[in-house]
């Protein structure tokens, strides 16, 4: 039967285009199986098989990565703390600067619910600014918010205490809870993710790949912030901590260049591996922050290793398949492929730093290699 013209041309709101297109906004909400990297027994890292839903750690990735966000802004901020309970209700806390309960004058509206219940709105906007946290593009709870069955916000700005709920995937809210309150300043965001939009309940499996993303959290904050999971503290203190898990004791060059952390390891895999992280963003596919890293290294030892054998010629993808590389940087307001941001595509001169492999660094992984040797 032809369709009319109204069934043919439709328009829309924001909340209806992104429930009916998630692909769009959160990626794929069906569930894969893929190999990951995840904390094991002994709480360090290895590469398994882990069956989820992409666009379910997605939604839980745009709040936490909200609270690491505000530890960059913050240096007042000491404390996030994550709690899933077997329910699968989620919670995110952070202290610190609260955002501000005030009612913005020309939307009528305190900026808390305008933050997190309305789309097209955020801090994020100025692109004279350059910005190196990881949320940029203002959908970031929102999303979170329209695919739970219950999404509540409570602030204190040590001025007033606020609380909001919304309900079935946004369509309900309550009217906003505001009394003066002298309490030291927090966010705190519950949610419960609408499982039923991604076939899924919470499985030991996400719950797993939740844990480890906290525990990455760890190593890409301040020192000054404990992250805590389920009431654990978390050990890691530093990147270079955060290499050990997956590394244990092994030789390592590890370096820091302005805003650049890097760890060069003997790769004990068959290919070039790498774990990277973009303004707090697990880069899972890499992209031109690695690159960037590992084409230098490459290039300067394959010279560097012809010239000491002059009758040798070596390929870079021989020299690139023994690194096990890791990477921490602030890139100034980075692109990525995709929403989900698993693959960053910022062009090398507008990183907003550098991070040069010098002689003295090169000299420290060519020994490296020399004393554990090429597989």
């Amino acid at each position: 039967m032809k369709k009319t013209i109204e069934e043919t041309y439709q328009k829309k709101t924001q909340l209806q285009h992104v429930l009916d297109r998630p692909g769009m906004y959160i990626g794929d909400i069906d569930l894969v199986t893929t190999n990951r990297w995840v904390l094991n027994a002994e709480s360090n890292f290895e590469q398994k098989n882990i069956t989820f839903s992409p666009g379910l750690y997605k939604i839980f990735d745009e709040i936490f990565t909200n609270a690491t966000d505000h530890s960059q802004r913050d240096p007042t901020m000491k404390k996030i703390e994550v709690t899933i309970s077997e329910s699968g209700e989620i919670t995110i806390f952070n202290d610190g600067e609260g955002i501000p309960v005030e009612l913005h004058k020309e939307l009528g509206k305190f900026v808390p619910e305008i933050i997190f219940g309305e789309f097209h709105t955020s801090s994020n906007y100025d692109d004279n600014e350059a910005r190196t946290v990881g949320g940029l593009n203002g959908y970031g709870s929102k999303l979170t918010n329209a695919f739970s069955k219950e999404f509540t916000v409570e602030i204190a700005d040590s001025k007033n205490h606020y609380i909001q709920t919304w309900k079935n995937n946004m369509s309900e809210k309550s009217e906003a809870k505001v009394v003066n309150s002298k309490k030291k300043s927090f966010t705190k965001i519950t949610f419960i993710p609408d499982y039923s939009r991604f076939n899924t309940l919470l499985t030991p499996d996400l719950f797993l790949i939740f844990k480890s993303r906290v525990y990455e959290g760890s190593a890409i904050t301040d020192k000054r912030v404990s992250i805590f999971f389920n009431g654990e503290k978390i050990p890691v203190k530093c990147f270079e901590d955060y290499t050990s898990l997956f590394i244990g004791q092994s030789p390592r060059v590890y370096f820091k260049v302005d805003r650049w952390e890097v760890a060069v390891v003997l790769n004990p895999y068959d290919k070039f591996t790498q774990v990277s992280f973009v303004n707090g963003i697990n880069t899972s596919d890499g992209g031109t922050h690695v690159d960037y890293i590992v084409n230098q290294i490459v290039s300067k030892l394959k010279d560097q290793v012809e010239k000491k054998h002059k009758d040798l010629t070596i390929r870079p993808a021989y020299i690139k398949d023994n690194i096990l590389l890791f990477i921490n940087c602030l890139i100034e307001n980075p692109t990525f492929t995709s929403q989900t941001k698993e693959n960053h595509s910022t062009k090398v001169s507008k990183f907003g730093s550098k991070c040069e492999i010098t002689e003295d660094l090169l000299k420290k992984i060519d020994k490296l290699q020399s004393e554990v040797g090429f597989k």
